[in-house]
């Protein structure tokens, strides 16, 4: 039980200076948007007395929204500065790669190469053309943490590989199905709440708002029936893949399996750890990825990211399938909303568990 609440603190600690964060930048950005409507309006009215204490108004505004973003950019900029710094400086010497394998000198670059872009998508004139291609406000504050911090999936893709799996696995215990049921619902439960943060809950947009701007609607049996139905579809199109593949000699790598096993293998000794294994990640990542990002990182770059975190240790044809899921769910979040990729990637996550439950 100790482990239980250690993980879950652990996990809380990790969490709570994101959600810090975009509860602030939200209120930045509400702070923005009155001071350009106070803005509006003293150049509507007409009596000097209203003109003055609009242009006041208008100017706190702007200050409260210029200070706190200035803040938040300023601690973002600082951290990604000293990563590509120890980033830089793994790669020239080998005191850190002795301690630490993380550090070795591919590492080193996994660690500088991110953190340099999450640098440079800081700068706006780099946002404004960026969004030519990709469908955010380059003078949004949020939309402009959210893409610089995207870089920590690369950094933490890029780390993972230069460690390696044998590396990795060395030193973790070995989690019983409960604690790994307890961690998989907290770690996505955090991911649900994050979500809700990141795009203005309890700062400025409402219930109704929330659940319109995440595509959070009560689905309806139709949308029900095709979200089964394309979930089950596609595992039929992942267990083709791997056939196919299979064929061509190019099959799953054995240490991945193993990795998996170790860290997701409890959650298939019970029915209940399967049906956690589908529920908690369509809450917690459809939440992000559909319901957050996707409106304001477009269909490619949101199926990128979903992909690379979901590839810790190497490309491999899991690597595809996973890409290609992305891509799927994310035209049903345009064609539908995000209860329809969450009932997807509940039974696509389901049916592949049951496989495995059923051949133990």
């Amino acid at each position: 039980m100790n482990d239980i609440v250690q993980s879950i603190l652990s996990q809380l600690i990790m969490m709570a200076p994101f959600a810090y964060l975009f509860i602030c930048l939200n209120k930045a950005e509400k702070y923005r948007l009155n001071g350009q409507h106070y803005g509006e309006l003293a150049n509507l009215e007409s009596e000097e007395i209203q003109v003055t204490n609009y242009k006041a108004l208008a100017k706190e505004n702007k200050s409260k929204a210029k200070t706190i973003i200035s803040i938040a950019i300023g601690i973002i900029a600082f951290l990604y500065l000293l990563s590509s710094i120890v980033g830089l400086y793994a790669q020239q010497s080998n005191f850190l790669s002795d301690m630490f394998p993380a550090f070795s000198p591919n590492g080193g670059l996994g660690i500088w190469i991110p953190s340099m872009i999450g640098l440079l998508l800081l700068i706006p004139i780099i946002r404004k053309q960026l969004s030519k291609w990709v469908p955010i406000d380059p003078q949004n504050s949020l939309h402009t943490v959210s893409l610089s911090l995207s870089m920590l999936i690369f950094i933490q893709l890029f780390v993972s590989m230069s460690i390696g799996l044998e590396d990795s696995m060395i030193g973790l215990p070995d989690q019983t199905a409960l604690q790994a049921i307890v961690d998989l619902w907290t770690q996505n439960i955090l991911l649900a709440f994050l979500a809700f943060f990141g795009v203005g809950w309890l700062t400025r947009r409402s219930g109704k708002e929330l659940l319109d701007r995440l595509g959070l609607v009560l689905p309806s049996g139709k949308s029900v029936l095709i979200g089964m139905i394309v979930g089950l579809l596609f595992v039929g199109v992942a267990v083709g893949l791997e056939f196919a593949f299979t064929q061509f000699g190019i099959g799953s790598d054995p240490e991945v399996n193993r990795a998996t096993e170790q860290l997701l293998g409890p959650l298939f000794t019970s029915f209940f750890g399967v049906l956690t294994l589908g529920l908690a990640a369509a809450l917690g990542e459809e939440l992000i990825f559909r319901g957050a990002l996707l409106p304001r990182f477009g269909i490619f770059l949101t199926s990128i990211l979903f992909t690379f975190l979901h590839t810790q240790y190497g490309f491999s044809v899991a690597t595809l399938i996973v890409f290609i899921l992305a891509i799927v769910l994310a035209y049903l979040r345009q064609r539908y909303n995000t209860s329809v990729t969450m009932i997807v990637h509940a039974t696509y996550n389901i049916a592949l568990g049951l496989l495995t439950y059923f051949q133990i």
